[in-house]
């Protein structure tokens, strides 16, 4: 039976959840910029305590790995990855956009689903699922990093002519199509719910990550900037 609580820090939402199979047992979120490194600790403390056990009892960790904001990323898979070290668990990793689909296609399952979250300089990160035959989001455009106004040309050039859009950026994304009359816009936001539902298929077939090695998806090229107080350093588990 898998013990899996779920970490989603890629944006200003900053959210926890747990899972004891496949069966949500404890879900916190807040939706404050700049709030992760303060509260994503004590998040998952009390989800902990919501769901009854320890953090020693967890099999595994998933986290939203990217693309989307540096340093909530940075804060999320630090965290992840020092709490896997102190109780032993493995890390499943799952990408942001993936996640976010997910969410939309929970209530919109036939169409293609555009997720975006904002960049830098007016740029989108951006990708396109469908729902695969076991409900989960298949990838058929990858990530990228563009300007919101080549979203219509890229879309075009896969013949992908309507759907839904979901994410930070998506009223962006939308205003930026030239025919924007076959897309809607679903106002849903990034939930550590989505990113455990996503775990979950990765854990039974054992699609765990290199705890050591692994790094957020920036997809970009990160920009260092005077480093603060580590998450990682402030671990009490």
């Amino acid at each position: 039976m898998h013990r899996i609580i779920a970490i989603e820090t890629a944006t200003d939402v900053c959210s926890v959840a747990i899972f004891l199979a496949d069966e949500l047992v404890s879900i916190h979120s807040i939706d404050r910029p700049k709030s992760h490194a303060e509260q994503l600790v004590s998040m998952i403390r009390r989800s902990l305590e919501e769901a009854g056990f320890e953090a020693r009892d967890l099999d595994a960790i998933a986290v939203s790995s990217g693309p989307g904001s540096y340093t909530g990323l940075r804060i999320g898979v630090s965290t992840a990855k020092g709490l896997a070290f102190a109780v032993g668990a493995r890390i499943i990793a799952v990408p942001s956009l993936e996640a976010l689909a997910y969410g939309a296609m929970s209530t919109n399952s036939g169409s293609a689903v555009v997720a975006v979250s904002p960049s830098r300089r007016n740029e989108l990160y951006t990708a396109v699922f469908r729902s695969g035959a076991d409900g989960l989001p298949r990838r058929i455009l990858p990530e990228v990093a563009m300007q919101a106004d080549d979203l219509g040309e890229l879309l075009a050039a896969e013949n992908i002519q309507s759907g839904i859009i979901v994410g930070t950026g998506g009223q962006q994304a939308f205003n930026a199509l030239p025919d924007s009359s076959a897309f809607e816009v679903v106002d849903i936001a990034p939930s550590a719910e989505f990113v455990g539902r996503c775990a979950l298929p990765r854990a039974r077939r054992g699609d765990f990550v290199d705890t050591s090695s692994f790094e957020p998806y920036y997809l970009k090229d990160f920009q260092a900037r005077k480093k603060t107080g580590s998450a990682f350093d402030r671990l009490p588990f």
